[in-house]
């Protein structure tokens, strides 16, 4: 799990930011920043997916050796 310890702290801050950008362009009201906001933040849950998915397989080949 060590070796997925930086990853999953720079993915949590992409998430972060791109929920901040998000909420920031409901607040501003303007439809453009809104879906380049929602792009950024649905990139970053699917990455934040794919980690998970890799620590799963990770921790469930540790568990068959």
């Amino acid at each position: 799990m060590k070796k997925f310890a930086l990853p999953l702290v720079l993915n949590s801050l992409f998430v972060l930011f791109g929920l901040r950008g998000f909420l920031h362009a409901l607040a501003m009201h303007q439809p453009w920043r809104i879906a380049a906001a929602t792009a950024g933040l649905i990139i970053a849950l699917g990455l934040l997916v794919a980690l998970g998915l890799a620590m799963q397989k990770q921790a469930a080949a540790g568990k068959a050796v």
